[in-house]
């Protein structure tokens, strides 16, 4: 080859851009529908990608926010909130995690905004996710099953120091039941032979008459 071509050749190779190899960081999977899942880039500001989110997931006329909880966890991820709509979603999410995705539905009525799960029957899938949505929606009745379940850890604990061997109250109830029957059974013989000796009298009574 000519000098002239290979330099020719090795100025083209130098003005060519440099690209990136393409790679799969930054993936995350989430979830929606009657169990529908969708691939999504978080390497982009948490606008851009509830508006892809929308679009891609068929929410486009749904009013009201949209974010996302852990699969794994149930932590809400914050990317629909206003401080974090200009940041990159990468911030808020994990790589390769799948998430679910949530409605905010704002009510002026209510103290809270009501987080509504977008994928149908979360509560077969992850029982303790949609209590985690529930109490996010009503913080009060968290505090009242907390407040309940540490009531009734102190009554069974009071009801074992009160009754230290549980087997007892039992076994007392069944001593008594055989004492009062005993008791029971005692009076029975006792009308018995006073009948029987009341008899007897009688008949000597009349054997006396006779004679």
């Amino acid at each position: 080859m000519p000098a002239g071509i290979q330099i020719s050749a090795r100025a083209e190779e130098k003005r060519r851009p440099v690209t990136a190899p393409c790679t799969t960081t930054g993936l995350v999977k989430v979830r929606y529908g009657d169990n529908q899942q969708a691939v999504f880039n978080s390497r982009c500001q948490c606008e851009l990608l509830i508006k892809h989110m929308k679009l891609k997931c068929g929410y486009t006329d749904l009013e009201g926010e949209l974010d996302l909880i852990s699969w794994r966890n149930g932590d809400l991820q914050g990317v629909s909130e206003r401080r974090n709509l200009h940041e990159y979603a990468s911030t808020c999410l994990k790589e390769r995690e799948t998430y679910v995705l949530v409605h905010i539905q704002h009510d002026e009525d209510e103290p809270n905004p009501e987080y509504i799960s977008l994928l149908h029957n979360l509560e077969k899938f992850k029982p303790d996710l949609a209590l985690k949505l529930h109490d996010l929606s009503r913080p009060q009745a968290k505090h009242i099953r907390a407040k309940w379940s540490s009531m009734s850890r102190k009554e069974m604990h009071n009801g074992q120091s009160d009754h230290p061997n549980s087997s007892a109250a039992p076994k007392q109830s069944l001593l008594t039941r055989k004492a009062t029957g005993s008791k029971f059974l005692d009076l029975i013989n006792s009308a018995m032979r006073s009948k029987d000796l009341l008899g007897g009298t009688e008949e000597t009574r009349n054997k006396n008459s006779e004679k």
